[in-house]
């Protein structure tokens, strides 16, 4: 552009304008805000403030942070925390607090499976090791896992790991470098949808950045105490091109070199169902394990196709459904997002969302407005494009993109399909609301924002296409609390019979079966 930028003058030009201190604040104190908000920000791109010449070093040892003030700020909520864990919940907080506390003489690998409470039992161990002044890197397989936990990020944003190349790409001099290597403890969440070869190359890495003459540089994770969390009902890592469930689990972490290290911890009991909600979790715990029922000799036999649930409610059409989910009075009344991001409908196959999306959004009042995203290639290509032409890929979807051609309405819901800023909030999965439609873009907000570490159970409906991988059934079930809560889009194989699922569960990766 002709211009020779200087970093150092334009942020002391701008800097009054970047943060406003309110009365009860320093000007010190606004300085390290303003200072550790940019340094936040260019960390998320692998930069740091340090790099563009400006004096900002006395700041950097000042660090502001929710978290690291959380035993001073927080200790009767920290106290409220501890007193709601049940006994199960308690001994493994319990268990991994002193294991952090004497980590050089202890079992230090954890794997913490179960769906009873898991999230509230790590983000209460987060809280009482950060209020211990421990050093904690918390990380999680997904964005939207990430937002559950406290101080939660992306595995691959936590230790600067390509998505396509599971080898992290910093020294043991490095910022990053140090901050591994001090850590007391690694919580990693959703680990049964992690690859093993990324697992194993942070293993290494942790030990590789250790100095030679330290004795933790020869044990598993350079000797730090590490929580593995996760459900095995659950999907598992994605494998392309694969063809059985089996590839799935020689790519888990059940086939890492050190899995058999770990002691295995598992939660069953969840104060948050009562009596009514027993007997439906019972149901998709039969159906995260196989659907075991006994025939007529007697023998238990796994069920390929499962019986919806007595209380979930049964349609035959897409278009029945989407009347009980999106009712036409619900939309019509803008006071009633908080509602509209309560529900969703989940189905298998890019056909059936594109095709109930379509629907649901000519429902919406307004005109609708059709954004064309740009098909230039980004790499010079002689051979294929100029042949081919680029409209060619205007119909084609691929797995984890938008359609080529989108079409909005304002107070239509959208989701994000990349990890934007997990700290905000913006990741995979984020559900918003567009407010305002621009030529160039399109301004949203917030559905359902999550908060720190609460979890919010949305009431999800589900249309269905047969499933085909591990785990995708139980997830669909498990997203509501209550059977009565679920509706089921369903074909009968017979009028008189009543409908079923197809179910793909790996019985070698999930635990033995629920009778």
């Amino acid at each position: 552009m002709g211009c020779h930028p200087q970093p150092a003058d334009c942020y002391n030009k701008f800097k009054a304008d970047m943060y406003r201190p309110n009365i009860f604040q320093s000007i010190q104190n606004a300085n390290v805000i303003r200072i550790n908000h940019l340094d936040r920000l260019l960390q998320r791109f692998g930069r740091s403030l340090k790099e563009f010449r400006v004096n900002v070093d006395k700041y950097f040892t000042q660090r502001i942070s929710y978290y690291d003030n959380l035993a001073d700020n927080d200790g009767q909520k920290e106290k409220e925390t501890n007193d709601k864990l049940n006994d199960d919940q308690k001994s493994i907080v319990d268990t991994i607090q002193t294991a952090v506390e004497n980590r050089r003489d202890q079992q230090c690998l954890f794997e913490l499976t179960g769906s009873g409470g898991k999230t509230f039992t790590v983000n209460t161990l987060i809280k009482r090791l950060i209020g211990n002044t421990k050093k904690v890197i918390v990380c999680a397989s997904t964005g939207m896992a990430a937002t559950l936990l406290i101080s939660g990020k992306t595995v691959h944003s936590a230790f600067k790991v390509a998505p396509n190349r599971p080898v992290p790409n910093y020294s043991a001099n490095s910022e990053q470098g140090q901050k591994i290597a001090e850590a007391d403890i690694i919580i990693w969440d959703e680990v049964t949808m992690s690859h093993r070869k990324l697992i194993d190359s942070i293993e290494q890495h942790c030990r590789d950045i250790l100095p030679y003459d330290d004795p933790m540089k020869y044990r598993p994770f350079g000797g730090k105490v590490v929580l593995m969390s996760g459900d095995w009902k659950q999907l598992l890592p994605v494998v392309e091109g694969s063809t059985s469930p089996i590839e799935h689990l020689r790519a888990s972490f059940k086939y890492s070199a050190h899995y058999d290290d770990f002691q295995k911890l598992h939660l069953t009991r969840n104060m948050r169902i009562g009596d009514a909600e027993a007997n439906y979790r019972k149901y998709t715990e039969k159906v995260g394990t196989g659907y075991y029922e006994l025939n007529d000799d007697g023998e238990y036999v796994r069920k390929r196709f499962v019986p919806i649930h007595k209380n979930n409610h049964f349609v035959e059409d897409a278009a029945d459904l989407i009347e009980y989910i999106f009712p036409q009075e619900l939309l019509d009344d803008s006071e009633q997002i908080d509602t509209l991001g309560g529900r969703a409908i989940l189905a298998a196959h890019n056909e059936n969302v594109d095709r109930i999306n379509t629907e649901v959004l000519h429902r919406l009042q307004g005109e609708s407005k059709i954004y064309e995203a740009i098909d230039e290639p980004t790499v010079d290509c002689p051979y294929t494009v100029p042949f081919l032409g680029p409209e060619c890929f205007h119909h084609r979807t691929p797995s984890g993109m938008s359609k080529h051609f989108l079409e909005l309405k304002e107070g239509a819901m959208v989701m994000l399909l990349r990890n934007l800023d997990v700290d905000a909030s913006l990741c995979n999965g984020t559900k918003l609301i567009v407010v305002k439609m621009m030529d160039t873009g399109v301004l949203c907000k917030f559905v359902n924002r999550p908060t720190n570490g609460e979890k919010r159970i949305f009431i999800v409906p589900i249309y269905f296409k047969h499933v085909d991988n591990h785990g995708q059934l139980y997830v669909a079930l498990t997203r509501v609390r209550r059977a009565e809560d679920l509706f089921v889009c369903a074909a009968r194989d017979h009028p008189t019979k009543k409908p079923k699922m197809y179910n793909v569960v790996c019985t070698r990766i999930c635990g033995p079966p629920i009778i």
